[in-house]
């Protein structure tokens, strides 16, 4: 999407300035650019105005992003680096950097300006290749609809740290991934919020390989609009009113997020297409999905979570306040610093876009109307202004950009195995929320079985929704309730309650350890213990209201409950609130006949024909042959032959992070064998085994083991965030079976060894990178070996190993971070196997002297080049 121009005047210009410095014969303004550095890859001569102090300077660690950065995840065999390096990208390259800040003054280009575009100007990611003209702008500019200020929704509570490191690539764009579609226009509405959920419901289902689906954003809007009663008619008087009468009105993710777990809302663009004006769509449209919402993840925007957000869901919705003047239409980059404020001090948006992707090395000179972010960096964001807009339909965010909030995320499927949708929570907007109980809490909806129409049903997931990351659940389910308003008055399914957490918070549909069968017309309940107190629930208000829109919910007793201890139950109904707790049935092909319960005000009615004697009870189910023996050829009973038993091992992940290559439920029937299915990756965790239970505590099992069934069987995947090998080397995974080399917990190590590959649990990691500050301070360590498969030496790997003296760098080196060898040993030898070398981000013989670098005889020139360019006291060995 980048048109990039060469600054041919550059080398000139230096010239010109390093003449008026050397006779005086051409006025300049110098006193403020007193680091002006030629170097010799400019121009490709040997001239070089540099000094061991320049290059200090250029290699200091003020020109590096803080340590503090997380780590880093590479999902391919391509090259890694931390964000933090990707600041040491600039750094390496800073005499660029200040050739364009030394000629960016006014009376600088007085001086130098010939009338053509200035340094600076050429440096410009231009979406046009140039500068746009006036007639260009405007057009851009028409695009743009009128915008209405509304005030955020209340933001989740995230977990910052629940991204402990990353490890992410300088640059991502899932729409080059194939996983985005088409740029769409919302015409003159007011229907981003609109556009940009359903791209991320579209992408969602690219992602997992259910195909290219054209959804209707007409279908949310309208129907979040004029609500229909659900297909179970449990929700019959909730309604969600706009305050504008037009459907394509504003709106939030959030927000129509609760309304797509009811499962209304995503049909086809050729079932329903867009309309900018008002229409009236047929009521039996309202249910008639194309797309299922299944997961919604709400988040606080922070740039360590979105790259998690986008490796996983690959986009991003987000609000934000667009301000036109903080828009630079040349380079389609949008910065705003601080916030906008209502006049109560409450944060505005106007604008939701879909964010797919990001450039650590997206230049900050690009932002040139309005204020000018600190580094570079930006968000690849899909618009809904069509693809005359911006770069072909997207434009570019600064990372620091202070108007982002209610980031949501969706993953959808194009069709359910459970497919009653059982709620009361239709009028939900993720306004409102139970506030919690000191102690913990329960909380429970109570359910009819009518899906069926006669059938049984099969339990088999849950819906929670909970506005704060890392809620523990323990999930109870219990039938044939006795007591329409005791949640816990029937038989309970589980032995001990099934434990869940929820890692982000959103609405997430959980899949039941083992499903449960419910007899037609019968009670259930889903209950939920939430341990930790201070953790909240969301929930259905009989009325509330924002800025534009009020819902109004018909909530009824014996519906909804909450309990302190799970024994003495409140129905929420008298508070005027239902919570939103969703339970997902498939039909059986299976009938229970149930039996009432007698009505003890009943009078029996007795037939006057019949006798008083006590008749015999029959049981239906239970033939009884008659064997008397004067019974002269008795037909024989045919035994049935019992219908053999199937049982079923299914697989969760018990991650919200990506993960990849999960086995396939299988079947096998009673006393059969069956093997436990292969290991699934995870681009940040160790697969650590399968287990009965999320938490770890039941009983594990290996792939490919063989066992028997005798009940169903769901194994939840065990992750581990650190291996420590027998060589006491510390690793973590970086991206699909890549890790990389985090140090170790031997303080005397001598010598290290760091291998090509790792194997955990019979699972083989390629070893990537030696991690920052790994080794660093290890002041006994004196030989170090390092893989062929490492590209990546990171920031102060090896700082102050100071009897170092002896590193061999295997032949996949691309990479070498600032301060890697800082502080070594006196006389150290570095020998450098590798042929791709690309970046060196300091000088490598920093804090230390007489270094040797020994390379090889092939590219000893490029190498010789690459790190002369830092440093011109490291002598360099061919080999």
């Amino acid at each position: 999407m980048h048109y990039h121009k060469s600054p041919k005047n550059r080398r000139v210009l230096a010239l010109l300035l390093t003449g008026s410095l050397l006779f005086g014969g051409i006025p300049v303004y110098a006193g403020e650019y007193s680091n002006v550095e030629l170097s010799a890859e400019d121009d490709g001569s040997d001239l070089t105005v540099d000094s061991d102090s320049a290059a200090d300077m250029a290699a200091s660690d003020d020109t590096v992003a803080s340590e503090d950065t997380n780590l880093s995840i590479d999902a391919t065999d391509s090259d890694v680096s931390t964000d933090e390096e990707g600041s040491s990208i600039a750094a390496a390259n800073s005499d660029k950097e200040n050739e364009s800040d030394d000629f960016s003054s006014d009376d600088s280009q007085e001086v130098f300006s010939d009338g053509t575009a200035t340094d600076i100007d050429s440096e410009l990611d231009y979406v046009l290749g140039r500068p746009m003209t006036d007639e260009e702008r405007e057009a851009q500019l028409a695009m743009i609809p009128e915008l209405t200020d509304m005030p955020v929704t209340d933001e989740v509570t995230s977990d910052l740290d629940i991204v402990p490191y990353a490890l992410y690539p300088e640059e991502y764009n899932s729409a080059k991934e194939g996983l985005v579609t088409p740029v769409k226009n919302q015409s003159s509405t007011s229907l981003c919020w609109d556009f940009s959920l359903t791209s991320n419901i579209e992408t969602s289902l690219l992602s997992r390989g259910l195909g290219y689906y054209d959804l209707s954003e007409e279908h949310l809007a309208y129907f979040w609009a004029n609500r229909v009663n659900d297909p179970l008619v449990n929700t019959p008087n909730d309604k969600i009113t706009r305050t504008n009468a037009d459907y394509h009105g504003t709106g939030n993710g959030q927000v129509a997020s609760f309304f797509l777990s009811t499962w209304s809302g995503m049909t086809t663009e050729e079932k329903v297409p867009f309309s900018s004006t008002t229409k009236t769509w047929p009521e039996d449209l309202a249910y008639d999905s194309a797309a299922y919402m299944e997961d919604a993840v709400f988040s606080e925007y922070d740039e360590d979570r979105v790259k998690l957000l986008l490796s996983e869901y690959k986009s991003v919705s987000a609000m934000m306040y667009w301000n036109l003047q903080n828009y630079t239409v040349n380079t389609a980059a949008y910065y705003q610093a601080v916030p906008k404020l209502s006049s109560n001090g409450k944060q505005m948006v106007n604008h939701a876009v879909t964010i797919v992707g990001w450039d650590d090395n997206y230049k900050k000179e690009n932002f040139i109307d309005g204020p000018k972010p600190s580094r570079n960096g930006a968000w690849i964001v899909k618009n809904s202004y069509g693809t005359g807009f911006g770069d072909k339909g997207y434009f570019y965010i600064a990372y620091d950009n202070a108007t982002f909030s209610n980031l949501v995320c969706n993953t959808a499927s194009t069709s359910e195995e459970y497919n009653n949708n059982y709620f009361y929570d239709g009028a939900s907007a993720g306004t409102v929320v139970f506030p919690g109980i000191s102690n913990g809490y329960y909380a429970s909806n109570i359910f009819k079985a009518t899906a069926g129409k006669g059938k049984d049903e099969e339990l088999g997931e849950i819906v929670t929704a909970v506005p704060q990351d890392n809620t523990d659940f323990q999930i109870q389910i219990y039938t044939d309730l006795t007591t329409p308003s005791d949640p816990t008055s029937g038989t309970p399914a589980y032995a001990t309650p099934m434990e869940y957490t929820q890692a982000f918070a959103g609405i997430q549909t959980i899949r039941l350890e083992k499903p449960v069968k419910i007899p037609p017309g019968t009670l259930y309940s889903v209950v939920l213990q939430i341990p930790n107190g201070s953790q909240r629930y969301y929930l259905e208000k009989t009325s509330s209201s924002s800025s534009w829109f009020t819902t109004v919910a018909g909530i009824d007793a014996n519906q909804s409950f909450y309990s302190a201890d799970g024994k003495r139950w409140t129905d929420a109904a008298k508070s005027e609130y239902c919570f939103s707790v969703k339970a997902h049935t498939r039909t059986l092909s299976t009938s229970t006949v149930v039996t009432p319960d007698p009505d003890p005000d009943e009078t029996p009615i007795v037939s006057p024909a019949v006798t008083p004697a006590v008749s015999p009870e029959i049981t239906p189910e239970i033939e009884i042959p008659d064997d008397t023996p004067d019974t002269p050829e008795p037909t024989p009973t045919m035994t049935p032959t019992p219908t053999p038993v199937s049982y079923r091992i299914n697989y969760n992940k018990n991650s919200s992070l990506g993960v990849g290559n999960m086995p396939s439920a299988s079947s096998a029937q009673e006393k059969q064998t069956i093997t436990v299915g292969n290991a699934p990756y995870c681009k940040t965790r160790f697969f650590a085994g399968w287990n009965t239970r999320s938490d770890g505590r039941g009983k594990s099992y290996s792939p490919g083991q063989k066992i028997q069934l005798n009940q169903n069987l769901t194994l939840y995947a065990q992750w581990n965030f650190t291996y420590v090998s027998s060589a006491r080397l510390i690793y973590r995974v970086v991206g699909k079976q890549a890790v990389t080399c985090y140090g170790t917990t031997n303080k005397r190590i001598t010598r290290a060894i760091i291998p090509s590959i790792i194997r955990y649990k019979g699972i083989t990691y390629r070893v990537t990178s030696v991690w920052a500050n790994a080794f660093k301070n290890k002041s006994r360590l004196t030989t170090v070996s390092i893989g062929n498969n490492v590209s990546v030496i990171g920031k102060n790997a090896f700082y102050k190993c100071k009897k170092l003296k002896k590193v061999t760098l295997g032949t996949g080196l691309t990479q070498i971070n600032s301060g890697a060898f800082r502080g070594v040993k006196k006389g150290c030898t570095i020998t450098i196997k590798s042929l791709k070398l690309k970046k060196v981000s300091s000088k490598i013989d920093q804090s230390t002297s007489k270094m040797t670098v020994c390379v090889p005889r092939k590219k000893y020139k490029a190498y010789k080049k690459i790190l002369w360019k830092k440093s011109r006291t490291v002598k360099i060995k061919k080999f």
